[in-house]
């Protein structure tokens, strides 16, 4: 056994899906791996569910599971941590969102500290349901109210747990998301760790001339097109209809307007029939999923970042990542979004969710005053660089994982 080994446990993975935790995760543990670490990742069924290995971090993959939070994932996990914990005994335990709640309940944790990364709570999930009851489409109206009364009777019911445990601490990853973490549950203040997400800074630099050309060459637009790129996963509650529906109020003063949609997922083909329906033809593209590798070209072809969210976001990772390429942001005011790009030195817009006319407006103001565009783009990059680097990121975690490794260590040497 390593020293300093972390076994964790995480719904999805990269294998799995891309987004903000999942990228997350792979890069916080190659990191990890990289700082001296042995890192175990127990995780959801895939098609071949033998145990593979990434950047030197181990996936364990649960045969008969899925990546949801249903009874047979739970027990499966209580199985599997309690044989992988004997056999490992690692010096700590790293749970990702409600993952655990079952190993907990088990109390499948018999050593070591226990750290917690929410990446979202029930209220998130209570005031997206709620807000789309009110402005949704008639038709998605019902859905929203049978999601909505689930998600209030897991929550009086105890899912999530109100406590995570008197050993947990809790890793938050936006300003935002440990204020609501205070509200949910019991965790006293000297356990609760706000650490913000990371990017690599180095790999979302401003483009040159040339790599600007060459990423909106090879998209199809002209160099005086003006383009509003977003990047995400194509589901209702990311609001990209909102953008597409903005459109035809931007192209009436901005006909040079162009709306560049990078991801792929469930809704795709009912965005498609929204651009359709309002005659938007060539102003409006979809790049389709795009490796994580590959995201930053998309960025470079992009005048704007836009993000439509009306669900809040914990974090935002790929609005970090634009401010990191000196994009202008303009975002729905959600979630960490002002935490990301509000303040006295703003590096973008917020407007508020739903309403595609504030974002049109928005949006015509930055292609009218390019000065103010690039001012924002300058202090994104600036933001970014100071506050939401990858570097930092793994710094505060191993900070935190070492000095709790060490107190345990303390405490069993005393015991």
């Amino acid at each position: 056994m390593s020293a300093k080994t972390i076994l964790a446990v995480a719904r999805s993975v990269r294998a799995h899906s891309i987004g903000g935790m999942e990228d997350h995760l792979a890069e916080l543990y190659r990191s990890m791996v990289d700082r001296g670490w042995s890192v175990h990742v127990l995780t959801a069924g895939l098609p071949d569910s033998r145990p593979f290995s990434e950047a030197g971090v181990r996936y364990i993959p649960m045969p008969g599971t899925e990546p949801v939070y249903d009874r047979r994932f739970w027990r499966a996990s209580v199985e599997h941590w309690t044989r992988l914990s004997a056999s490992l005994r690692p010096t700590l335990a790293h749970v990702h969102s409600y993952a655990g709640r079952a190993i907990a309940r088990a109390r499948a944790f018999r050593r070591g500290p226990l750290v917690v990364t929410l990446y979202g709570t029930p209220l998130m999930n209570i005031d997206h349901h709620a807000h789309q009851m009110i402005h949704a489409d008639w038709r998605e109206r019902l859905s929203h109210c049978r999601k909505l009364v689930r998600v209030l009777v897991q929550y009086a019911c105890g899912m999530p747990p109100r406590s995570l445990g008197p050993r947990a601490h809790v890793i938050a990853i936006s300003r935002r998301q440990a204020e609501e973490i205070r509200r949910v549950h019991s965790v006293a203040p000297s356990r609760l760790h706000q650490i913000d997400f990371g990017i690599d800074i180095a790999s979302f630099d401003p483009p040159t001339s040339q790599q600007r050309g060459q990423a909106r060459g090879a998209l199809g637009f002209e160099p005086q097109d003006f383009v509003i790129g977003t990047v995400c996963r194509l589901v209702q509650e990311k609001g990209v209809q909102i953008a597409i529906r903005a459109m035809p109020r931007l192209l009436a003063r901005v006909p040079t307007a162009r709306l560049l949609i990078v991801g792929d997922g469930d809704y795709r083909r009912r965005l498609e029939g929204v651009a359709r329906s309002l005659g938007l033809g060539r102003a409006v593209v979809f790049q389709g999923a795009v490796p994580p590798g590959r995201v930053v070209r998309s960025l470079h072809a992009m005048d704007v970042f836009a993000l439509n969210s009306v669900i809040g976001e914990s974090f935002g990772l790929v609005v970090a990542q634009a401010m990191s390429c000196a994009l202008p942001v303009v975002a729905s005011r959600v979630g960490a979004m002002p935490q990301l790009i509000g303040g006295p030195k703003p590096a973008g817009y917020l407007v508020p969710r739903g309403n595609s006319k504030a974002f049109a407006g928005k949006l015509c103001h930055l292609a009218s005053e390019p000065a103010v565009a690039a001012l924002f783009g300058r202090r994104g990059r600036q933001r970014a660089v100071e506050e939401f680097s990858h570097d930092k990121m793994v710094e505060c975690t191993t900070r935190l994982f070492e000095s709790l490794a060490d107190s345990a260590g303390r405490a069993t040497r005393r015991g």
